[in-house]
């Protein structure tokens, strides 16, 4: 079975390349490969010498697309496009997956029957990040416990039937692109036509927040 993992990315290279070392580093079953998508919002493509130094093999293949127009959905709709798998996976380009991010997705989503799951993201932080920041309710993202039903929806940690999607031709809006909120938009008008989402505590990413998101 094929699952896709579509990654938005604009201007952090080292972060991306983070990011992709923990997707080699995904454990499998046999049945499972995955499908790299990384869309690059920077018209100077500073993410294509990092997903080119992954080189593809019969576990992982890396493919490299560039959306140019400043424009979060432009971004992730040329990623849904570009998609074959039967499941899409969004991360976000400062995340890191936990080693059974796919899987613990996927057997939440085969476990409850649901479209789509929705797991935990937890922050790291700077050293010097003062301690009650870190400690602090900013940075939290709500996830109950497995099956539940999903309250916040979001492309930070994610999985849903590749049908769901592409069963649109602009699945993201783009009068979203500049303000954000386009994943939250989608994902709501899916509820609406019944979509069953549903939390996953099982999978996990890390988030990096930097300096500049910690200050007063």
């Amino acid at each position: 079975m094929l699952f896709s993992v579509c990654i938005a990315t604009y201007k952090r290279p080292e972060l991306l390349r983070k990011l992709l070392n923990s997707l080699v580093k995904q454990e499998l079953d046999d049945n499972m490969t995955l499908e790299v998508i990384v869309v690059d919002n920077d018209v100077d493509q500073s993410a294509k010498e990092v997903v080119e130094s992954f080189e593809s093999n019969d576990r992982i293949k890396y493919l490299y697309f560039t959306q140019p127009e400043k424009n979060i959905s432009l971004t992730r709709n040329v990623s849904v496009k570009n998609a074959s798998g039967d499941y899409l996976l969004f991360i976000d380009d400062d995340e890191v997956a936990d080693k059974n991010w796919v899987k613990g997705l996927y057997n939440c989503i085969t476990k409850y029957n649901a479209d789509g799951a929705f797991g935990r993201v937890l922050s790291y932080f700077d050293e010097d990040t003062p301690e009650w920041i870190k400690h602090s309710f900013f940075f939290n993202r709500p996830c109950s416990k497995s099956g539940t039903k999903a309250t916040f929806t979001r492309t930070t940690n994610g999985m849903v039937k590749a049908s769901l999607l592409k069963q649109f031709d602009v699945p993201f809006d783009p009068k979203y692109g500049l303000s954000g909120g386009e994943d939250t938009q989608l994902f709501a008008k899916l509820k609406k036509m019944n979509a069953n989402f549903i939390d996953c505590f099982e999978a996990v990413t890390s988030e990096y927040v930097p300096p500049e998101r910690t200050t007063i």
